[in-house]
């Protein structure tokens, strides 16, 4: 069993401004995932054309913060977002990664439902 995860990694472009045109930026990403072991999920995040802002998996992925944090010292100058959205109904959530630096993000979700009325009734 397991509980699977749908992430989705981005470069938080306020953060590094134009950093995502930075082919040497994203080029350094790669070759360091790419040094990786082959069971490394931070390798679904990059294909044949390199790393594409956007890419997402699902997974069970459970070491996320330890390889992300990793990946943020590799890449030092990188603000890396991390899109978490769990099987349960509500576990939403961002964490920002940047040189080995980790703040996470929670979604805050609200449920209302409106007074009963019997005018309402049809």
């Amino acid at each position: 069993m397991g509980y699977y995860t749908d992430f989705s990694l981005h470069i938080k472009d306020d953060v590094n401004k134009t950093l995502m045109g930075d082919d040497g930026t994203k080029t350094r990403i790669v070759n360091y995932i790419k040094s990786l072991g082959d069971s490394d999920y931070l390798k679904e995040f990059i294909d044949e054309d390199g790393f594409h802002d956007g890419n997402t998996m699902n997974a069970k992925w459970y070491e996320y913060e330890a390889d992300m944090r990793k990946l943020s010292v590799a890449v030092p100058d990188v603000c890396f977002e991390l899109h978490g959205e769990g099987e349960e109904q509500h576990d939403l959530w961002i964490s920002y990664f940047l040189n080995g630096k980790m703040q996470r993000c929670e979604a805050k979700v609200s449920v209302v439902y409106p007074e009963f009325d019997t005018e309402k009734m049809e």
